[in-house]
């Protein structure tokens, strides 16, 4: 009667990403723990980011989800669609990103991918969704990524290009490769020898 409006989640969190400086984290395997790994960093660094993870509860917050007067916003950025039944757009198109971090990415889901060629598809829709200025930071040697960089228009140039072999240059966040004995296994969800170089946000 009041004609209120319905939103999936997948389109509420959406709308609070266009409110903030959203930092996405995507990727099969790894994003629900380095999402809130960040959170948690930009938390202790006194940025008091919100933040909006998969999971049940964050140990270190209480609750798996927050927002805050900060001007950051760390969202777990899934590829899998807001509706089987009737919305098949991929959930993680309803944000509005500036910064993108993906873990590792794989042909997953097969009841809404066809094969590896449509995932590759629906991820290289989300790093054109990058905000002019903004970062993505991949790991170039993942085959499915090495695709989307190949693809033209992906490789913006408002849009600064992190990865796990150029840890010389200034990015908000990067990841640099590190010989496998100083793997950390705290950071078990990110690929093998992977550690956090910069953790702190303009």
């Amino acid at each position: 009667r009041r004609r209120l409006p319905i939103f999936s989640l997948s389109q509420a969190v959406g709308l609070l990403s266009a409110q903030k400086e959203t930092v996405a984290v995507c990727g099969v395997g790894g994003k629900t723990t380095t999402t809130a790994m960040l959170a948690w960093i930009l938390e202790f660094a006194g940025h008091k980011p919100s933040f909006a993870v998969g999971t049940g509860n964050l140990g270190n917050f209480g609750v798996p989800a927050k927002w805050t007067t900060g001007s950051k916003f760390v969202v777990e950025a899934d590829e899998y669609v807001a509706d089987p039944t009737s919305d098949l757009t991929p959930r993680f198109m309803y944000l509005e990103p500036k910064h993108i971090i993906c873990t590792s990415l794989k042909y997953d889901h097969p009841d809404i991918y066809a094969d590896e060629s449509a995932t590759m598809s629906a991820f290289a829709s989300l790093i054109t969704s990058i905000k002019p200025g903004g970062t993505w930071i991949c790991d170039p040697q993942d085959k499915i990524t090495t695709q989307i960089l190949s693809l033209s228009g992906v490789s913006r140039k408002d849009a600064s290009l992190a990865s796990t072999s150029d840890s010389g240059r200034k990015h908000v966040i990067g990841f640099a490769k590190e010989p496998e004995s100083t793997y950390s296994p705290g950071l078990n969800s990110l690929q093998t020898g992977l550690k956090i170089k910069v953790s702190r946000l303009r």
